[in-house]
């Protein structure tokens, strides 16, 4: 009988849940445009998670990166927590740079990534011919994007964007 009560028991805790538990919304990026070899900051914004036991690591090719800035736990009325990470980085072509989240005892991985980013023209390159210079950005995050069209380092005026 006790070994019936216990496997109950077991049971029943292995399948409780919280009923207030939030998995967290992470959001990874930079402060400012990525571009490979230009000092810029890494962010890891987690928000809408309950209850509060939270670890964020900021990772390099799946190193934890040293000396991270972490922001003071805060919550909204609802009892939803939020915290941002940060630290200076310089991002260099081939290198995978990451936040680690775990909450409670599960850890997922999100990946920052830098955009790709492909320049072509619509038709052949003839001289003194109007043509029509596509360029065509994806894979960043988040979605806000400035996007200029330079010609010899000078901006482009009026450049349509979609």
């Amino acid at each position: 009988m006790r070994l019936l009560f216990c496997l109950a028991a077991l049971v029943a805790v292995t399948f409780a849940q919280d009923p207030n538990h939030t998995p967290p919304k992470v959001m990874v990026y930079s402060h400012g445009p990525a571009e490979f070899g230009t000092v810029n900051t890494l962010i890891c914004h987690v928000s809408g998670f309950h209850p509060p036991d939270i670890m964020i690591q900021l990772m390099k090719d799946d190193e934890e990166i040293r000396d991270a800035e972490q922001t003071d736990l805060a919550f909204k009325k609802n009892w939803r927590f939020h915290l941002t990470k940060s630290v200076p980085f310089t991002p260099k072509e081939g290198e995978k740079y990451s936040c680690k989240v775990t909450h409670g005892s599960t850890p997922k991985q999100y990946a920052w990534a830098s955009p790709d980013v492909q320049v072509y023209s619509k038709g052949p390159g003839i001289i003194g011919e109007p043509n029509t210079l596509i360029c065509h950005v994806k894979g960043f995050y988040p979605p806000e994007i400035s996007i200029k069209v330079l010609n010899n380092g000078k901006e482009i005026l009026g450049a349509q964007t979609d």
